[in-house]
């Protein structure tokens, strides 16, 4: 997934002596360097943005947390994630989150600034479910595509399950009386990537706060 950001007259805000004195060599540098400080803080935004998500704070919550999105259990139990799983994936998600790349391209004194961040497969890639896999893809994927299956097979207890991955969670052999075969997309990633990268309004004033100095 990548991110665009179009400005037009930025030369305007720079120092007058460095443009006539570099041509556009060093105007160019100089607004490459703006361009990372703000690839920066767009990234420190998708980290608070995680950190504060409902999918984050019921997953560190662990297999025994209250649900948010199932009319039993949680995301932690139906898919098999103990506490050490959910640490691990959790600092995998945060940190794929903050790697980004900035790409500039002048035409004249209009420059066209891109920030690139990690496109949602390389999560789903990362972000294995638990062995034995039960869906054969990624539990992040599974979730955030609603391609979530046999829930109505699903059982949640708090405590005391044996031979469960989770410790809270296991999968019936028949169906459980009263239940859904399925539930919803439940956005995550994607909901963290929509919410900030299509902010522009305030990507555009770290770039302007940025040219400032500040």
């Amino acid at each position: 997934m990548a991110y665009k950001l179009n400005i037009t007259g930025i030369t305007k805000t720079l120092d007058k002596a460095v443009i006539q004195a570099s041509g556009s060599r060093k105007v160019t540098s100089l607004v490459k360097a703006k361009a990372e400080k703000v690839g920066a803080r767009v990234a420190k935004d998708l980290e608070e943005e995680f950190d504060s998500h409902t999918v984050t704070k019921e997953l560190s919550e662990g297999p025994q947390a209250d649900h948010h999105f199932f009319s039993r259990g949680n995301i932690a139990s139906f898919f098999g994630l103990n506490e050490t799983k959910i640490g691990e994936d959790l600092e995998i998600m945060r940190g794929l989150l903050t790697v980004y790349k900035t790409n500039v391209k002048r035409e004249g004194n209009k420059f066209t600034i891109k920030l690139i961040f990690t496109p949602l497969e390389t999560f789903y890639q990362a972000i294995k479910s638990p062995t034995p896999q039960s869906y054969g893809i990624s539990w992040l994927k599974a979730m955030e595509e609603g391609l979530l299956q046999n829930f109505d097979r699903f059982f949640f207890k708090r405590q005391g399950l044996t031979h469960s991955r989770s410790g809270t969670g296991i999968q019936t052999k028949g169906v459980i009386k009263g239940s859904v075969s399925s539930v919803p997309k439940i956005p995550y990633i994607k909901e963290i990537y929509q919410k900030v990268l299509k902010d522009v309004g305030r990507a555009k004033a770290y770039l302007s706060q940025s040219i400032r100095g500040k």
